[in-house]
């Protein structure tokens, strides 16, 4: 299983909490055994290989696959309305390959990402630019994508969908490296729905942070 929650109850025992998932977050996990409590709540028995590490709530995971369904956004939960958070910003998190949308310092969605090969994603302080579009196609890296939005040097850095080939069709071996690690030439890739949710909602002058 992936962890999905990063502030998800560890407990040796239905009574005792042993610690958080701060540190498991992200990671993948195996189980051996699914509890049902009287509060209603499923639990797994989680283990790190051969090492057990707690009972957890099912609703702090998802099953693992090799590779995260690109056509579907990454959360079951809604999109965040963005005229109700006015400290709105977009964190990318480049060593775990994910996207926070953040109100101040609350995470309201998370996303999978695949950044720049070769640290080719700049780092830094940047802004949601006027630029964005449905599609392009660059015949130089034989790769285009949907739903892009500028966040640097206007149109050159984008946040966009998982590329496309000159007849408009996803590339899946591309796609399947989304939230697993870089594919892209500098900007940063997203799944199709949310690539459209920035390029549909995100105001220009978002504060975007690249770490």
């Amino acid at each position: 299983m992936l962890i999905t929650a990063s502030n998800a109850a560890l407990y040796s025992s239905f009574f005792n909490m042993t610690r958080d998932t701060s540190s498991l977050y992200g990671g993948v996990y195996q189980v051996s055994g699914k509890y049902s409590h009287v509060n209603g709540t499923t639990y797994y028995s989680l283990y790190d290989g051969n090492r057990w590490l707690g009972y957890l709530a099912s609703w702090a995971t998802v099953p693992y696959m090799d590779y995260y369904d690109w056509t579907k956004p990454s959360q079951s939960k809604p999109y965040p309305d963005v005229n109700m958070y006015p400290n709105l910003s977009i964190e990318v998190d480049i060593a775990k390959q994910r996207v926070y949308i953040k109100n101040g310092s609350t995470n309201l969605y998370t996303m999978y990402a695949s950044t720049g090969i070769d640290n080719s994603t700049p780092r830094g302080h940047f802004a949601i630019q006027t630029e964005r579009g449905y599609s392009f196609y660059n015949a130089n890296e034989g790769m285009g994508a949907r739903y892009w939005t500028s966040f640097l040097d206007h149109g050159v850095y984008l946040f966009h969908s998982v590329p496309t080939d000159a007849n408009g069709n996803y590339i899946v071996s591309q796609a399947k490296m989304l939230g697993k690690q870089p594919g892209s030439h500098g900007c940063v890739r997203l799944t199709i729905p949310d690539a459209q949710w920035i390029n549909a909602h995100i105001k220009v002058g978002t504060p975007v942070y690249i770490y």
